[in-house]
């Protein structure tokens, strides 16, 4: 008796040669480095700013920050899960034994607006983890370093 699988379909070619297959009507994600999702004229400014912040602060949640800034600063283009965005890191970012695992990153990322018990305004109150004093404190750092940077276009950085 032969059991029914899942055919994997091969679809189009990435710019790396990785090949994106789906299963069913999902899309596996493009395996990119985190360069290539950055829209704006000095990446290499950008990530350098990055490379700083993570090698600074080392745990999964502080290395999943830059997410929700970039998100913030409208320097991302084709990035739209947190998959994409820890496998960009792990792609960009081989050669920092500070970075942790993709799987941290990514669940990091949703982690952060997940509403915990934290000192939010010199208070401990209920709200995601993001809206946390040491987290907007952070989040703040690296909004400005990057929005200092020329050719990133002048926004007035939300409080968070």
């Amino acid at each position: 008796m032969k059991k029914a699988g899942i055919r994997l379909q091969p679809g189009p070619k990435t710019a790396s040669g990785a090949c994106c297959t789906t299963r069913g009507r999902k899309k596996k994600i493009q395996e990119r480095p985190l360069a290539d999702y950055l829209d704006h004229e000095n990446k290499e400014v950008v990530l350098h700013h990055i490379r700083d912040f993570i090698s600074v602060n080392t745990s999964a949640i502080h290395q999943a920050l830059p997410f929700y800034v970039l998100k913030e600063l409208g320097l991302v283009a084709g990035m739209h899960t947190a998959k994409e965005y820890s496998m960009g890191m792990t792609l960009q970012f081989t050669d920092l034994p500070s970075l942790k695992s993709e799987s941290a990153i990514r669940q990091s990322v949703g982690f952060l607006r997940t509403a915990k018990h934290v000192i939010k305004d010199g208070k401990d109150q209920m709200a995601p983890l993001i809206e946390s004093d040491e987290n907007r404190e952070l989040f703040q750092k690296l909004a400005q370093a990057i929005s200092n940077i020329p050719g990133t276009a002048t926004m007035a950085i939300a409080e968070k």
